[in-house]
């Protein structure tokens, strides 16, 4: 189910409206993305 509601999340989305956006706020998402499973992956090391 959250799959099928990611993939409407996505389907509804107006791509001119990210463009209107710019660069900054995609970047923004894709650092903290990797930030997140940076730091998820450093703590399953040190406490596993």
């Amino acid at each position: 189910m959250l799959t099928m509601a990611l993939a409407a999340m996505v389907l509804q989305t107006d791509m001119r409206n990210v463009r209107a956006r710019g660069l900054r706020p995609l970047l923004l998402g894709v650092g903290a993305s990797i930030f997140i499973a940076g730091l998820s992956l450093t703590l399953v090391l040190l406490f596993v």
